[in-house]
């Protein structure tokens, strides 16, 4: 997993296809990269309390990821989320979720999100395929990264 203490952002496929890489606890870092973690397919949970943008296809294509904490998100570009076919519980804080839309096969039980309703989406969410999005990450580091 990775620790980066310190560090203000990700930048572009920082991380893209580091398959190994399971958590990443980011608790300063206020923006994620394009394509930042892209393909991280045994990357389970993400937790940035500082969060406040990701940028497209951030997380896309990362199967595994199932929690993701980011209490001041106010921006999620297009596609962030695309694939990522365990996602269960995800919080977007301040960002306004009522257009964010998932892939048919997205298993999501929980989001958090500000003026978001997302009651109706959980109906048809299993049911809609052609309802894709999401977006994240970009990265310049200030700080040091520990891998674990």
């Amino acid at each position: 997993g990775i620790i980066a203490l310190g560090v203000l952002d990700f930048g572009a496929k920082a991380f893209d296809q580091q398959h190994a890489l399971k958590f990443v606890y980011a608790p300063m870092c206020q923006q994620f990269g394009r394509e930042c973690f892209k393909s991280v397919y045994s990357l389970s949970s993400v937790i940035a309390p500082q969060l406040k943008e990701v940028k497209q296809e951030c997380f896309s294509w990362c199967y595994s990821l199932q929690d993701s904490t980011f209490p001041q998100m106010i921006n999620v570009e297009q596609d962030a989320f695309q694939g990522c076919t365990s996602l269960k519980n995800l919080d977007l804080g301040k960002f306004d979720a009522s257009n964010i839309a998932f892939d048919g096969y997205t298993k999501v039980k929980c989001v958090k999100a500000k003026h978001s309703d997302m009651e109706k989406e959980f109906e048809n969410i299993n049911n809609d395929v052609y309802h894709r999005n999401l977006l994240a990450g970009f990265i310049q580091m200030y700080g040091q990264i520990l891998r674990i």
